[in-house]
């Protein structure tokens, strides 16, 4: 089986995690005195009932935030060398890109022209070093 060797470029981001339990106490101290009601207890007894519902918020939350640290942490592939040996020749395009290109003899112009002809050429490269 093929282990993946994922690569973090700026592992520091990482230290942001500590944060995830503070944002937990600041909900959990949120969630405990918006719902303090004294003098009306069918109310409590309603609010009671979204109890799940906070701490799924609130799992939620923790989750987004450390997929958020996880991407700011930048993860790469290290770079795989692969031979691949290819019969061909080398060839080398040379396109002019001067003023004189912008001329509409040709619709859409020269250059819009001279592009597409060069990519339907390397479209049918293979084995040829472009």
């Amino acid at each position: 089986m093929d282990v993946i060797d994922i690569q973090f470029l700026d592992k520091y981001y990482f230290l942001l995690i500590i944060f995830v339990p503070f944002i937990i106490i600041y909900f959990y101290k949120k969630q405990k005195n918006t719902n303090n009601f004294k003098f009306l207890g069918d109310l409590k007894k309603v609010f009671k009932n979204n109890f799940y519902i906070f701490y799924i918020k609130v799992i939620l939350l923790c989750f987004i935030f450390i997929f958020y640290v996880l991407v700011i942490a930048n993860p790469n592939l290290p770079n795989q060398k692969q031979e691949i040996s290819k019969n061909g020749i080398d060839i080398v395009f040379a396109l002019d890109l001067s003023y004189s290109m912008n001329a509409e003899d040709i619709l859409p112009n020269r250059l819009e022209s001279s592009k597409s002809i060069l990519d339907d050429f390397l479209s049918i490269q293979e084995t040829n070093r472009v």
